[in-house]
């Protein structure tokens, strides 16, 4: 029925109340509006085979200050199947979230600034999926974020030669290993198009300090081209 019948030292000074005015009573913490359904939720979900559950929710302070908490829950039951009691524990975590609100302002900003780059780019995450690629990469490669989850996908599409294949993933690996966050490590691999087009692209592939990988891709095909007609015509003269 709600009715608390043991709290430590950490609850009371949360909110702000002594053990003696929390023990008996059914004291409620005002939980923010948009949090107040999961939790009812959760409760709702702990069952007999299914007895423990968490969530992160919102709390609103005496001081009307918002916090957020981290909550672990198990339900005790009766052999009937009712609930005997619950217990919780739980943890600030109110730095934690902040931080990840911080962190995708900053990422969509980031994300601003990429979609303008007059170069394709892409974000790969600590897991190898990609999470961010922009329009002029799709114009360069026609590939899309639903054609390329996950590098897995991008080499069997990009490099359909196996052996070639295999020579890109392991120079890749090889700089890598070799670089430290921060640091470019340029490099030139022939990229098939969704289109069937085969391009040389210059690779600038950078490790951000969180383990993901922001890339630059950059068409060399023509100055490659132009560079090859330049030495059959050196070639040509020197024979004349």
């Amino acid at each position: 029925d709600g009715t608390h019948l043991f709290v430590n030292e950490a609850y009371c000074r949360r909110f702000n109340k002594t053990e003696e005015e929390l023990i008996g009573t059914r004291f409620k913490p005002v939980i923010h509006p948009d949090d107040r359904e999961k939790v009812t939720r959760l409760f709702a979900q702990l069952t007999p085979d299914n007895h423990t559950g968490w969530i992160d929710q919102r709390i609103i302070l005496q001081d009307h200050d918002i916090v957020w908490d981290r909550w672990i829950t198990r339900a005790f039951f009766h052999d009937d199947g009712s609930v005997r009691e619950y217990q919780s524990v739980g943890r600030d975590i109110t730095v934690k979230k902040n931080a990840e609100v911080q962190l995708r302002i900053s990422e969509g900003r980031f994300r601003n600034v990429i979609e303008q780059l007059p170069l394709a780019a892409a974000i790969i995450g600590p897991d190898g999926n990609y999470t961010f690629i922009n329009n002029r990469f799709t114009e360069m490669f026609g590939y899309t974020l639903e054609d390329i989850p996950a590098g897995k996908e991008w080499f069997a599409l990009a490099y359909p030669d196996p052996s070639y294949r295999e020579e890109v993933i392991a120079a890749w690996k090889a700089d890598r290993a070799a670089s430290r966050p921060g640091t470019a490590r340029p490099r030139k691999f022939w990229v098939q198009c969704r289109n069937g087009d085969t391009k040389l692209i210059f690779f600038q592939p950078v490790e951000l300090c969180e383990g993901s990988e922001f890339i630059l891709y950059e068409d060399i095909t023509e100055d490659r081209q132009v560079y090859d007609l330049l030495i059959k015509e050196i070639e040509q003269l020197r024979r004349e």
